[in-house]
C-alpha cells in the first residue's frame, strides 16, 4: 500500500482535483490569472511523478506487501509552488488573484524512511526541476 504525496509532473490532467502545479501551469497558459485560495499559506509535499513510478517499479521488485509513504518529506505553501511555475514562465508569467478560503488541512510532509530503509527508494528529482520539466512538456520554453 502507497500513501502517495501530491504527485506531480507531465500530462498530470489539470481538471477536477488536480494538483496545483498542473492548474497554475493550464491557466497561465491560457493566459488566465491563477487563484490561490485562502492564504496561500498551506503546506504539502509534492513529489514528481518519475519518482513514485519508480517507487512502485521498487515495491514490486522488493516490497513485502508492507505500507509505504511516497514524498519528499518538504511541505512547500502555494506561494512558493505559484512562484516556482512562475519563474519558470518568466515574462510571460501572469499574476495570481486570492479566491475565498477553502477548509483543508493546513500542512502536510510525508515521513519516506521506510520506503528508503525497506526498498532503496528516495526522491530524486527536485521541485524546481520537477516544475520546469512539467512545464516545458506544455511546449513551453524555460525562461533562465
Amino acid at each position: 500500500i502507497f500513501r502517495y504525496a501530491n504527485v506531480y509532473g507531465p500530462r498530470l490532467f489539470a481538471k477536477g482535483e488536480a494538483g496545483v502545479v498542473a492548474i497554475f501551469t493550464e491557466r497561465m497558459l491560457d493566459g488566465k490569472e491563477p487563484v490561490i485560495f485562502g492564504s496561500g499559506n498551506n503546506t504539502r509535499d509534492y513529489v514528481f511523478i518519475d519518482d513514485v513510478v519508480e517507487a512502485n517499479v521498487l515495491a514490486l521488485e522488493k516490497g513485502d506487501g508492507g505500507t509505504f509513504n511516497i514524498g519528499t518529506g518538504i511541505e512547500r505553501n502555494v506561494h512558493e509552488v505559484y512562484r516556482t511555475v512562475t519563474n519558470a514562465f518568466g515574462d510571460r508569467a501572469v499574476k495570481a488573484v486570492f479566491g475565498a478560503p477553502v477548509p483543508e488541512v493546513e500542512r502536510i510532509a510525508l515521513d519516506f524512511s521506510k520506503a528508503k530503509n525497506e526498498l532503496g527508494w528516495e526522491p530524486r528529482v527536485d521541485f524546481e526541476t520537477g516544475v520546469n520539466m512539467t512545464v516545458q512538456s506544455y511546449g513551453v520554453d524555460i525562461q533562465s
